[in-house]
């Protein structure tokens, strides 16, 4: 599980986030917010509670969440906005 990989402070706000019905995290540049995000997620899918995440990024960043969402979400199908008119779908 993702939760396991994370530093306490990361783990109190998934804990904190985790049984409400929606959440943002405002966090600096530098602190786990990636994996903060995929965790409460993941919480939030075994917890059936939520069946979709949206990420919103700077475009450099976009490639960087994809593959950690290939990586912690394989059997998710993930839908890439790249700002273009033309959007790629990548079926995993």
């Amino acid at each position: 599980m993702i939760y396991d990989l994370l530093f306490p402070y990361q783990r109190k706000i998934v804990d904190d986030a985790k049984n409400k019905d929606v959440a943002g995290l405002f966090m600096d540049t530098g602190t786990g917010k990636s994996y903060t995000s995929l965790a409460l997620y993941e919480q939030k899918i075994v917890q059936s509670k939520c069946n979709k995440l949206i990420i919103i990024c700077l475009n450099s960043k976009l490639y960087e969440w994809q593959k950690d969402c290939e990586h912690f979400f394989p059997f998710t199908k993930i839908l890439v906005m790249d700002g273009t008119k033309k959007c790629k779908k990548i079926k995993i």
